[in-house]
This record gives structure tokens, C-alpha cells and sequence, in this order.
């Protein structure tokens, strides 16, 4: 009777251990998952915050180098993207990366202060945006003679500018890398906390083991092969932990290769285990695919940067790095040659294959064979199946067919400038095609670029050739001022009549200035003459009008729109009519019916305005005739006012 007792006791003694044992391993379990879900969207988030902000500056430097990009729909909406994503880690909730806990308030400051910071980098970017902006206008609408100067000004501007810039980046980069490392120091102790948990689970789980097997040992001693059978599955059970723990530490340490032996497909914590390495390989993957592409974006940046002089090395460069970055066999780079439209090609610019530079001298008509048809289709071509006779990748050994071909064009803006053939016997990815198409946007911008700083060079040779030319002619001039010095007593005899014709001018003139009230002005409207009518009528001396604008006598009461449409009519190169009411000096008005003429010179080119006002003292003629015209061009009407003595 009492042996029975005993026997039943360790029986249920052995079914509660089972039951811990059971509630332990599910313990384990969902704290390990836990782990996972809680750290990985902080762990992506890093990297993903961090690339973000790297292509948005990248993005901006294109910008400000010249490409034709949207600040606000290409480079913002990158910043934006981060911005929000660290707004969610704030507080927690879903985001494009996953759904992100509520951070620790440690965590909390460093994102906090990563926001701060990426608030003053894009602030740091818009003020940059705006100075060029500002710059581009004043250049539209500065003369020639002084874009030079403000062009200089601007790059003094634009290197403080880009000053500070890079300071507000490397303040930011460094404010997320320290957010970085903070989550990664974080992962590590959760690890290890994990591990430690694992080895005093293991440790009671071996002494509950041990007590268990003892009490099955005294329940079944004389039964060996049930003794057998649970020392059987308790060192199976003590392996499997130790598998799980040795995975554990692997996936820790960053290799996503380790292998889990599963015992049955039931088990959750190992099936777990697997698809979390699985999720962190992939997520590691894909972060080495972009980094890979952010650091090539970057270098070739750097190279059309800091070309030199010779378009042709700065071929060779890019050509170079994208051959060898790619990892393929061999590149070339061809450029469209588009000057005669009767014999548009595809010229061969640079070849580099094998670690040595190729010098080929290679034609390809628009639209013949892949590298034409590509220029047509302004489309990226990738072949696997390459034919036979295509191309032939060589070397000091023999020659053969690559494996694959990949032919990108040089596109800005839907204009194809050339094209970009990559050759290797290893086949492309897709990450690797789309970094070969998103450089071959950047190239084109830079072969843009060159193309037009080789055709101002050329210009300015035809300009100095210009110049000889001239010289050579000043010394003809002089010349014939000899030669018309012999016709100066013919030309005194002229000048006496000429005198005569003169003084009957003269006497035109002064009947002319005491009805007309007549001024000139430059391309401006500055005030270049007047005559006493003039100066008599607007009460203002002649001195106090040279050089001011004709807007010094505008009278408030005109409508800016009429003097619009005055401007608009004499940029055009014709006469403008009108009734205006001028304000004089002392604050009285008078009313003008005038008459402007554009001056051209000898070449056509207009180079003054020449007014003719005739004074009409009348005040309601005057307010009728205005207010006809005010309806003829749709501008309001003009009250009428008690006339006034002028």
C-alpha cells in the first residue's frame, strides 16, 4: 500500500515537472519572438534613415550641379519620407518599414534629436535652394556685362552655402549614427539577456531532468527499456536546446547561414528560429544591395565632380569604374553626334576591358544593331543570349562570347546623348541594372554639361579670331583716314552749307520746343534729355531729371497696368500712344497727350526712346479723352476732378 502511494506521488510529481518544463519552453519561445518583432523594425530603420538621407543629398547636389530636377516633388519628398518615419518610431505605430514599438525614452531623445537635426539639414538645403533660385533670376535679367561678376559672387555664396551644408549633414549623420549604434547596443543585450535566460533554463531544466529521471528510475527500475526510452528523450530534448542555443548565437554573431536541425515540423520556437534568420538574411541582403548602390552613386558623383579638363579621360574614367565596379568583362561608351542633322552616329568615346584601356575607333549608325536600336527605343536592352558575331571580349589569351550584354542609354529628360554597353560571362541582377540605369542618368547630365562647356570654348576661339580680324581692319581704317584726309577741303565746303542747313534746323527746333514737351530715355526708362518745355511744364530743372527714371513724374491716379502695356509696346519695337496725367514737381498734375518712339541704330537694334508730349490744359478734354481709352484697353474710369491751373 504504501509502495503504491509512492509510486503515485512521483508520478504526479514527474507530470507537474512535465508541466513546468512545458510552460518554461513556451516562456522561452515567446520571449525570443518577442525580441525579434521588437528590435528588427528599429534595426531596418537605422539603415533605412540613413540611406534615405544620403539619396536626398545626393539628390540636391545634382540640383545645385546643374540637373534638371524638382526640389520640391524629387528631393523633399526623400526628406519627408524620413521625417515621418522617425515621427512614427516617436511614438510608435505602423510605417513603411513595419510596425515600430513604443521606444524606451533613451531611444526616444536620440530620435527626438535625429528629427532636430534632420529638421536643420533640410532648412540648411531649402536656404541653399533659394539663394540659387534668386541667382538664376538676377542672371536672367542681368546684362552680359555684369554675369560674370554675379556669377562670381554666387560661387563665393554657394561655397559658404555648401559649407554649411555639409556641417549640418556630418551633425546629422553623426546624431543617426549614434541613434544606430544605440539600437544595435540594445539588440546586443537583449541577446544577451536572451542567452543568459537560455543557460539558467538549460541548468534547471538539466536538474529538473535529473530529478525527474531519478523519480521515473524508482517508479520503473525494473523496467530497463522504459528507463532507456525517457534517458533516450531527455538527451534528445538537452540537444535540441542546445542546437536552438548554438543557432541563437550564430544568427547573433551575423551568420544568417547557420542550419537548424528540425526533429518534427510541429516545432514553433525552432520554426520560429528559422523563419527569423531567414527575415534577418533578407533584411541583410538587401541592406548590402543598397548600400552598394549608395556608395557607387557616390563614387561616380565624386569622378564627374572632379573631372578634369579632357572630356576624353573623364569618358575613360566613368567608364572605367562602372566596368570594374560591376564587376563585368568589359565597357564602352558611346556619345550621339548630333551637330549635322543629315549624319547623325553613335561615336565611340571610351573602352575599357581586362584592367587595360582599349583605344577603338568605332561608328554606329542610328538605329543599327542593339546599340542603334537602343538610341531609337530610348530603352534599357539586356541579353543573355548573345549572339555569336555581336562582340567578343579579349585578352592576351584568346577571345569569347560574354554571357550576358546590358546596353543603357545616356537619358535626361526623354533626350537620349549616348549610349552605355556593358558586357561580362556573368549575368546581371536586377539591383545592378538599376544602378547602371540610374548612373547613366548622372553621365548624361555630365556629358550635357561638357558638351556645352566644349561649345562655349569654341565660341570664344571664333570670338578672339574675331578680334585679329579687327585689328586688322582698325589698321585698313587707318589707312583710309589718310586717304580722307585729302578730301577734308571738300568736306569744309560741305560742312558750311551744312551750317546753313543747321541753323535753319535750329530755328525749327526752338519753335518745336515751345510747343512740345519732348525727352529721351534708355532701355530702362532713365532719363537721358529733356528740353525747357519739359523742365517748364513738370517745374523740375534739367539736372533734376537727368539720370532719374520717367516714373519721377507718374502720377498716382494712373493704373500700373496702363504702363504695362506702355513697356510691353516699345519692347516690341512700336509706337505707343496715350493720354497720361503727370504730377509735377510741387504736386500739381498735368495732362499729356504723348507719343513714344523706339530709336534703333544702324543694325536694327532698339538703343533709346524718344517721347513727344503736347501739354492739354483742358481738365475735363483732358479726363474724357483718358477715360475713352481707359475703355478701349479695360482699365476703370477716371473720376472727374475741378480743373486745374498749370
Amino acid at each position: 500500500m504504501k509502495k503504491n502511494r509512492l509510486s503515485l506521488f512521483l508520478l504526479l510529481a514527474a507530470i507537474g515537472v512535465g508541466v513546468f518544463i512545458t510552460v518554461l519552453m513556451f516562456v522561452i519561445q515567446r520571449h525570443t519572438i518577442g525580441t525579434y518583432h521588437e528590435n528588427l523594425p528599429y534595426v531596418s530603420m537605422g539603415v533605412h534613415v540613413k540611406h534615405k538621407v544620403t539619396q536626398g543629398r545626393l539628390r540636391f547636389e545634382e540640383l545645385m550641379g546643374g540637373a534638371d530636377i524638382d526640389f520640391k516633388m524629387v528631393v523633399m519628398p526623400t526628406f519627408d519620407s524620413t521625417r515621418s518615419v522617425l515621427k512614427t518610431a516617436l511614438k510608435g505605430g505602423e510605417s513603411e518599414i513595419g510596425t515600430l514599438a513604443i521606444p524606451e525614452p533613451e531611444l526616444a531623445d536620440k530620435i527626438q534629436s535625429s528629427i532636430a537635426r534632420l529638421d536643420n539639414f533640410i532648412v540648411a538645403l531649402e536656404h541653399g535652394y533659394s539663394r540659387k533660385v534668386d541667382f538664376d533670376a538676377k542672371l536672367a535679367s542681368t546684362p552680359d556685362s555684369l554675369r560674370e561678376s554675379l556669377a562670381q559672387n554666387f560661387r563665393i555664396e554657394k561655397a559658404a552655402l555648401d559649407k554649411d551644408i555639409d556641417k549640418s549633414y556630418e551633425i546629422l549623420e553623426a546624431t543617426l549614427a549614434n541613434m544606430i549604434a544605440w539600437v544595435d547596443q540594445d539588440v546586443q543585450d537583449d541577446i544577451s539577456r536572451i542567452e543568459v535566460f537560455n543557460v539558467v533554463s538549460m541548468t534547471v531544466m538539466v536538474l529538473i531532468f535529473g530529478g525527474a529521471a531519478y523519480a521515473v528510475y524508482l517508479i520503473q527500475s525494473k523496467n530497463e527499456k522504459f528507463a532507456d526510452e525517457a534517458q533516450n528523450k531527455f538527451a534528445q530534448e538537452v540537444h535540441r536546446i542546445e542546437q536552438m542555443t548554438t543557432f541563437v548565437d550564430a544568427i547573433s554573431n551575423g551568420r544568417y547561414d547557420a542550419v537548424l536541425t528540425l526533429d518534427s515540423e510541429n516545432d514553433n520556437l525552432a520554426n520560429t528560429l528559422v523563419d527569423m534568420r531567414d527575415k534577418l538574411s533578407a533584411s541583410a541582403e538587401a541592406d548590402s544591395k543598397r548600400n552598394w548602390s549608395t556608395q557607387g552613386l557616390a563614387e561616380i558623383g565624386l569622378i564627374l565632380r572632379s573631372s578634369s579638363d579632357s572630356a576624353d579621360q573623364l569618358y575613360f574614367n566613368v567608364t572605367k569604374f562602372i566596368v570594374k565596379y560591376t564587376n563585368a568583362n568589359q565597357g564602352g561608351l558611346f556619345l550621339l553626334e548630333d551637330d549635322d542633322k543629315d549624319d547623325t552616329y553613335l561615336q565611340l568615346v571610351s573602352c575599357y576591358a581586362y584592367e587595360k584601356r582599349k583605344y577603338l575607333e568605332k561608328r554606329v549608325n542610328i538605329g543599327e544593331g542593339l546599340t542603334g536600336q537602343c538610341v531609337l527605343e530610348g530603352n534599357t536592352l539586356y541579353m543573355t543570349d548573345v549572339p555569336q558575331d555581336y562582340i567578343r571580349i579579349t585578352s592576351g589569351l584568346g577571345d569569347a562570347t560574354p554571357a550576358s550584354l546590358l546596353i543603357v542609354p545616356l537619358k535626361v529628360n526623354d533626350r537620349v546623348y549616348g549610349v552605355l554597353e556593358l558586357a561580362s560571362f556573368n549575368t546581371f541582377s536586377a539591383y545592378e541594372i538599376e544602378f547602371v540605369e540610374r548612373i547613366a542618368e548622372s553621365v548624361a547630365s555630365t556629358v550635357s554639361t561638357v558638351r556645352t562647356n566644349e561649345r562655349t570654348k569654341s565660341l570664344l576661339e571664333q570670338t578672339q579670331q574675331q578680334t585679329e580680324q579687327m585689328r586688322s581692319q582698325e589698321e585698313e581704317m587707318r589707312q583710309n583716314m589718310e586717304e580722307l584726309s585729302a578730301t577734308q577741303e571738300q568736306m569744309q565746303r560741305q560742312v558750311e552749307e551744312i551750317n546753313k542747313v543747321q541753323k535753319a534746323s535750329q530755328e525749327r527746333e526752338e519753335v518745336f520746343s515751345l510747343t512740345t514737351i519732348l525727352s529721351e530715355s534708355d532701355l530702362y526708362g532713365s532719363i537721358i534729355l529733356v528740353n525747357d518745355k519739359f523742365c517748364e511744364v513738370a517745374k523740375y530743372r534739367r539736372d533734376e531729371l537727368i539720370g532719374k527714371p520717367h516714373n519721377v513724374v507718374r502720377h498716382p491716379d494712373m493704373p500700373k497696368e496702363l504702363f504695362r502695356v506702355m513697356w510691353s509696346t516699345l519692347k516690341k519695337g512700336q509706337v505707343f500712344q496715350g493720354i497720361l496725367k503727370n504730377k509735377a514737381k510741387d504736386g500739381s498734375h498735368y495732362w499729356v497727350d504723348a507719343t513714344i518712339v523706339p530709336i534703333r541704330d544702324e543694325n536694327g537694334q532698339v538703343v533709346k526712346y524718344t517721347g513727344a508730349r503736347y501739354h492739354i490744359k483742358d481738365e475735363h478734354l483732358a479726363e474724357e479723352l483718358y477715360n475713352r481709352q481707359a475703355v478701349k484697353l479695360g482699365f476703370p474710369l477716371l473720376k472727374e476732378t475741378e480743373p486745374q491751373a498749370v
